[in-house]
């Protein structure tokens, strides 16, 4: 999985920010010719198949599974809307599309860059699909307690995972914490509210903690904005327990311990044994 994601910068990979556009005010085409696109059509028995497998998790194993096949699902759309991406900034260039660039389905004008335009948008919206996915499983494994979403939406999004620099990091941690340490780990950037913190880990030893994965030894700093660790403890507290105050930081390479100092606790009184079932 992490072999297919390109190195590039953020500018390359495009706004960091969720797009909110409505499908009503499309300049080129209507709700319709969205909802009717191949892409999005063949899309709507792979989100069903999604589904059915999230409620079919019983165990640590099946859960991480899940990631992996949704993970996978989202990288291929996600390469195909960069590759989309490039085409436009190509043909706003004066140049022809890319011979890379992914076979157009709308059956558009090639030579209009509204019609490339149009295949990015198609992208953009099954990723956010693909992710809302991701978000039943983040509300499961959190209890489906609304305070600590909330706390853990608090960002900006982080932008695709296809392309990110830091994905291979995250997705090696990932897979030491599921095989090697027999925790339960959820990737944030599977998800569309989760935007604080890279994963949330649940092992038999630990309180349930929320990580960034660096790979840079000498970058300490996280990612969350200011107020956010105390929203947490605050939203823990009102629930009757108490969540980490900061934000776990983790350098790959080195043991996997706290940079930050932390306060111990169960975020939603989870557990890895009930993160895993809810997942």
């Amino acid at each position: 999985m992490a072999s297919a994601a390109r190195k590039t910068t953020a500018a390359e990979r495009g706004d960091r920010h969720t797009c909110t556009m409505s499908l009503f005010h499309a300049d080129s085409y209507s709700p319709d010719d969205m909802v009717m696109h191949p892409r999005h059509q063949a899309m709507q028995s792979v989100l069903v198949q999604l589904i059915q497998q999230l409620r079919a998790c019983e165990t640590v194993e099946a859960g991480a599974d899940f990631q992996r096949d949704l993970l996978t699902r989202l990288l291929e759309v996600e390469k195909d809307r960069w590759e989309f991406k490039r085409a436009v900034t190509r043909m706003r260039n004066g140049k022809q599309p890319h011979r890379e660039v992914p076979e157009l389905q709308s059956g558009r004008d090639p030579a209009d860059i509204a019609t490339w335009r149009f295949e990015h948008d198609v992208c953009e919206r099954l990723a956010r699909q693909l992710r809302s996915v991701g978000d039943a499983l983040a509300w499961r494994v959190f209890g489906f307690h609304r305070p600590f979403i909330l706390a853990l939406c608090r960002n900006q999004s982080p932008g695709p995972m296809y392309g990110k620099a830091g994905l291979p990091a995250e997705l090696e941690h990932f897979e030491r914490a599921c095989k090697e340490d027999g925790a339960f780990a959820l990737l944030h950037d599977l998800t569309n509210c989760l935007r604080i913190g890279d994963m949330t880990v649940w092992d038999s030893v630990n309180p349930p903690r929320t990580e960034e994965i660096k790979t840079n030894p000498k970058n300490t700093k996280s990612a969350a904005p200011p107020g956010a660790s105390f929203l947490m403890a605050s939203y823990g507290l009102d629930r009757g327990g108490v969540v980490d105050r900061d934000v776990v930081v983790v350098h790959e390479g080195q043991p996997a311990v706290a940079h930050r100092p932390s306060t111990a606790s169960s975020t939603a009184g989870a557990t890895p044994s009930n993160a895993a079932s809810a997942s």
